[in-house]
């Protein structure tokens, strides 16, 4: 099996790729009359498999980022998104509709404002292709949509139609260098890695929290409503049975049995002595 560099985002990093493109998202949306939602940005490989299914539109020469709107052409979702609501003219024969004129332009538009982002501060100029519908092979490979791919999917949303979503997918190779993402070198850097450690030892410097308990005790709400300072409550804890050692969390089904545990006094603190719960 080829090894493969393994690329992923954390939240912070997918952060600071979706604000890259914030501002120019506003800007277009305020340009267009469109109350614009915070962009931001996921792991390509966490999208659902539907999602993954769309019109996508390549946005450099190189094909190797691409802009979509959730399952439907953008001219058609910028039609439905900019005139929500709204009478439409019906076309005359052999001519499109003013809306969707309209909708052609802000499409061309946001292309070139996301194309402004891309290219700022790149030694190579690229250029959108907001018309041209690439055919199936050029489309985002399979290998882009596997974990550790470190391509991402930006997501631009509007205020008004929080549901309809426009992707912008860029691959790894392309993700990587322009966002910053430091990705060592798989091969080159795999023997000067430290050692790995044993479980044991690995887990041995966290912290765990042991609980030294009685056994609990059963009470109606009245009674507990009615219970005053000095008030002796009986437990079903024996004197002469050791209490419980018990390791996990708050909640009774996250503690495990660690063994039994005997009251007693040291150095003028309360103190226990670990005995097995195993009576032989």
């Amino acid at each position: 099996m080829s090894e493969r560099p393994l690329r992923w985002w954390s939240h912070a990093a997918l952060s600071g790729a979706a604000a890259a493109f914030d501002a120019p998202w506003r800007e277009w949306c305020v340009g267009w009359g469109l109350a614009a939602a915070s962009p931001f940005a996921e792991n390509a490989s966490e999208l659902e498999s539907a999602e993954r299914v769309c019109d996508w539109r390549p946005f450099t020469a190189d094909a190797r980022l691409w802009l979509a709107f959730s399952g439907v052409p953008p001219v058609d979702a910028l039609e439905s998104l900019l005139f929500a609501g709204a009478s439409r003219p019906p076309a005359e024969a052999g001519s499109q509709t003013l809306a969707r004129e309209v909708a052609a332009g802000a499409w061309r538009d946001l292309s070139e404002s996301m194309d402004r982002v891309w290219t700022e501060g790149s030694t190579e100029a690229t250029r959108p292709h907001p018309t041209r519908t690439i055919a199936e092979p050029e489309l985002p490979t399979a290998s882009e949509w596997r974990p550790w791919s470190g391509a991402i999917v930006v997501r631009f949303r509007t205020v008004v139609e929080p549901t309809a979503s426009l992707a912008l997918f860029i691959s790894g190779q392309d993700a990587i260098p322009r966002f910053g993402l430091d990705v060592p070198a798989h091969a080159s850097t795999r023997d000067s890695l430290p050692a790995l450690a044993s479980m044991a030892e690995a887990v041995s410097a966290h912290p765990v929290r042991l609980r030294i308990e009685l056994d609990e005790v059963e009470i109606d709400l009245g009674s507990l409503k009615s219970l005053r300072s000095g008030d002796v409550l009986p437990l079903r804890h024996r004197l002469d049975e050791p209490l419980h050692a018990r390791v996990g969390g708050t909640r009774e089904r996250e503690r495990r049995d660690l063994c039994q545990a005997l009251l007693g006094r040291r150095d003028g603190q309360r103190g226990v002595e670990l005995v097995s719960a195993d009576p032989t």
